[in-house]
């Protein structure tokens, strides 16, 4: 499912629940290619399995995303298991993205991200204010991924009571 709009409050309180997602490139991205601020209001993508993304290449892409999150105003991912992701054909594969001009006041909690082979959670921070990432499993025991990928401010995301294991070298699993 991809959601995707050019201008501001495009969507509203619009909620992902219970679903499952097996194959396609992308799980659920919301905010699509263009910039804009605050393009997504309350956004929610909770309870949902997601498996194999980018294993299908429907488009004949490199690319797994489990879930991106793109110029949001509020929002919340919970309780998601984001699992599998081990071809070599598929070297871009990521649980969680966050790369846009601007998100606030979104929460990451309670997700299990297992077995994806590039990232766990990949931040490109600009002007984003107010991200909390809690109480989330990211384990890798066999691809040696990055669990967590970060550019930009620390300030603008906090870190809380998540749990990391990878079997790659304790120094590569944050970058």
């Amino acid at each position: 499912t991809k959601l995707s709009t050019e201008s501001a409050v495009d969507f509203d309180t619009l909620l992902v629940d219970n679903c499952c997602y097996i194959e396609g490139e992308i799980g659920v991205g919301a905010g699509g290619n263009e910039a804009g601020s605050f393009r997504f209001i309350n956004f929610t993508v909770k309870d949902c399995v997601m498996m194999w993304m980018g294993r299908a290449q429907p488009t004949g892409g490199d690319l797994g995303w489990f879930i991106v999150f793109k110029d949001q105003d509020g929002g919340l991912i919970e309780g998601n298991l984001l699992l599998y992701q081990t071809l070599a054909a598929t070297p871009n594969s990521v649980g969680i993205i966050f790369s846009s001009s601007s998100s606030r006041n979104v929460t990451v909690r309670n997700n299990i991200i297992y077995e994806v082979q590039g990232t766990g959670i990949e931040f490109t921070i600009n002007t984003e204010t107010g991200i909390a990432v809690q109480n989330n499993d990211l384990q890798d025991p066999v691809e040696d991924p990055h669990l967590v990928v970060y550019s930009g401010s620390f300030s603008a995301v906090t870190f809380s009571g998540n749990r990391y294991f990878s079997s790659a070298a304790a120094g590569s699993w944050f970058s």
